[in-house]
């Protein structure tokens, strides 16, 4: 929660906590929700391009493994 913009709005950062906070993909979404809902925030397409960007990698990454553990994973839980 800290290291996303749920608490302090990114608006209220320094410039270089700002970009650093930013590198979190979660923060560009909760930011686009502050917008649409209340007004305030900021909205980016590259910061959410960047969120789906990240996702689409780790989803990969996960289909990737899962094929590769899919036939003992019961053994293990």
């Amino acid at each position: 929660m800290y290291a996303s913009s749920v608490v302090l709005p990114i608006s209220k950062m320094s410039e270089k906590t700002q970009h650093i906070m930013l590198l979190n993909p979660l923060t560009s979404i909760i930011e686009a929700f502050k917008y649409i809902f209340l007004g305030s925030g900021s909205f980016e397409i590259y910061y959410l391009a960047y969120s789906f960007g990240f996702m689409i990698v780790l989803v990969l990454i996960s289909i990737i493994v899962f094929t590769k553990v899919e036939k003992s994973f019961m053994d293990t839980v």
